[in-house]
C-alpha cells in the first residue's frame, strides 16, 4: 500500500484535522468524512455495521440513523480515525473504519483519550 509522509508539528504530533462535513454513501454503506493533513485530503468511511454495533445507529433505520449516531459520537469517531490513519501512515487510499477497528480502539482505550 502506498502512503504519504506525515508531517509533524514542533511537538512531534501529526497535525491532522477533520472536516465537519459528512454524508452517507449508499454504495459503500458508510458515512463519509474527511481528514486533512496540510494540503492532503483523505476520505474516511465509518461503516454502518460499526455505527450499529458501537454507536447506537438503528440497523434498519436508514442513512439518517447512521448520520445521527455519527454526529452524537463524532469526537470518539475522530479519535478512532486518527488512530487508524496513524497506524496506516496517512494512506493515499480511503480509510474504511470497520467493526474490528472500533473494537481494537476500545481495547486500546482510544475513545477515552
Amino acid at each position: 500500500m502506498e502512503t504519504a509522509t506525515i508531517e509533524t508539528s514542533v511537538l512531534d504530533t501529526p497535525v491532522l484535522r477533520f472536516d465537519t462535513a459528512r454524508s452517507f454513501v449508499q454504495e459503500v454503506d458508510a458515512v463519509l468524512f474527511f481528514a486533512r493533513l496540510g494540503e492532503r485530503t483523505l476520505r474516511c468511511y465509518m461503516t454502518r455495521a460499526a455505527l450499529v454495533a458501537y454507536f447506537g445507529a438503528e440497523e434498519d433505520g436508514g442513512p439518517q440513523s447512521c448520520l445521527a449516531a455519527f454526529d452524537r459520537w463524532v469526537a470518539c469517531i475522530h479519535r478512532i480515525a486518527r488512530r487508524c490513519i496513524g497506524q496506516r501512515g496517512f494512506p493515499l487510499q480511503p480509510v474504511v473504519i470497520t467493526v474490528d477497528d472500533v473494537f481494537r480502539a476500545i481495547v486500546a482505550k482510544a475513545c477515552l483519550r
